[in-house]
């Protein structure tokens, strides 16, 4: 390997960046594999002193690019990318609570001709139940509607960080659209893909930033980036409901009256309602999608 990449971005996370890029650069020099490296700070414009924290460790070896305006996660992460020269790109959070000791495995597999590596937390049993109990249904859902088969779906509730190949990291790059996964990009792709496992450890200081609407958005665009099943979902709705007006209608099953009018009226107007709001996001992302306006600008490097 020529050249290793390693891409991190971070929001307001002055506290746990220097110690974080440490224990980077001390598990990189250990590997045989790395001649050269360098590390991509991606500042998704934090209130707080990340960039200053980055630009007082004075080594030549990091760089930080600070985004104009927040953009979240997967986006900074699409901007170091395309920053990135390197024949392989680790990236990997700025939380400091992925290992970047997996790096040496990660590396092995990579050296065996897997163009994309995994990181999988060993075990998540001291998580709570509730969060792995709504993870789990939260990447089962997006498996089946987005097509995804049983091995991907359970790498994903595993997953935190990765290696990628420059082929990969390419493909990636020539991806356009401006809302969607990067995990779902890499999972579309295909490549030789594998895995790791790491123990997962408890973060120094702050709070996770991965709030529970984020994640919201994060299924709306997931599932309008790779699958129609919404539009197919209200499709199927429609013709059940025809199906059984038809059969009311033969059979007279329907006992009359106000109430069974207005019931009736209000099924089918809501249920229009919901499916000119489902073909409503198609066309709202359609549009912003064909405006091809940049992910993101920089507004400052260090």
């Amino acid at each position: 390997m020529k050249l290793l990449s390693i891409v991190i971005p971070a929001f307001n996370e002055s506290d746990n960046i220097s110690p974080m890029l440490s224990s980077v650069v001390t598990a990189v020099t250990a590997n045989d594999p790395v001649a050269k490296f360098e590390i991509i700070v991606v500042d998704d414009h934090s209130s707080d002193k990340t960039l200053e924290s980055v630009g007082s460790l004075k080594d030549t070896r990091i760089r930080c690019i600070r985004l104009s305006r927040r953009s979240g996660s997967h986006i900074a992460v699409r901007a170091g990318l395309a920053e990135a020269k390197g024949d392989a790109v680790l990236c990997m959070a700025a939380d400091g609570q992925e290992d970047p000791l997996a790096l040496k495995s990660m590396l092995l597999q990579w050296q065996k001709g897997h163009q994309v590596v995994w990181a999988c937390r060993k075990d998540r049993q001291l998580e709570p139940f509730t969060y792995r109990f709504v993870t789990g249904v939260f990447y089962d859902f997006l498996g089946f509607v987005c097509k995804f088969s049983i091995e991907e779906r359970e790498l994903m509730k595993k997953a935190d960080f990765f290696l990628l190949d420059r082929r990969v990291v390419d493909a990636l790059n020539a991806c356009g659209e401006n809302h969607t996964s990067v995990f779902g990009l890499i999972v579309w792709g295909g490549f030789k893909q594998t895995s790791v496992e790491y123990i997962r450890k408890a973060r120094s200081s702050g709070q996770s930033k991965w709030n529970f609407k984020k994640r919201v958005s994060l299924v709306k665009d997931w599932v309008m980036a790779f699958s129609g099943f919404p539009i197919q979902l209200v499709f199927l709705t429609g013709a059940l409901i025809t199906l059984l007006a038809i059969c009311n209608f033969i059979w007279n099953w329907a006992s009359g009256g106000y109430f069974s009018l207005m019931g009736a009226v209000f099924l089918m107007g809501g249920m229009q309602l919901i499916a000119i709001g489902i073909v409503g996001e198609y066309v709202w992302y359609t549009l912003k999608e064909i405006r091809r306006r940049p992910l993101y600008f920089i507004e400052q490097r260090s």
